[in-house]
């Protein structure tokens, strides 16, 4: 990693456990350096804005920083997301721990 790169992270929301693997398991052949799956369909009633989304898939990436690069990154990651019929939920920088 340069100095002018940075770890951004993507968290994307499925309600299909199913869609939510298959995209984590695409996600490596797409670019993505990492890619953890959550089950968070235990703690959904607890979760307020989790109402509908149970499933989230954390993608790993490494990129230069500036407003033009992430809405790039953002255009990927939607895109790539919205073929396994999820959405992007967030971002933020940081590293995904295994």
């Amino acid at each position: 990693m340069y100095p002018d790169e940075y770890s951004i992270i993507f968290n994307l929301l499925f309600e299909n456990s199913d869609n939510a693997i298959k995209c984590r398991d695409a996600a490596q052949r797409n670019g993505f350096e990492k890619a953890i799956y959550f089950d968070n369909s235990k703690n959904a009633k607890e979760i307020e804005c989790l109402k509908k989304y149970y499933h989230i898939v954390g993608l790993q990436i490494t990129s230069k920083i500036g407003l033009e690069r992430i809405n790039i990154n953002c255009k990927k990651v939607m895109d790539f997301a919205t073929q396994y019929s999820g959405e992007l939920q967030e971002w933020m920088f940081g590293e995904l721990l295994d």
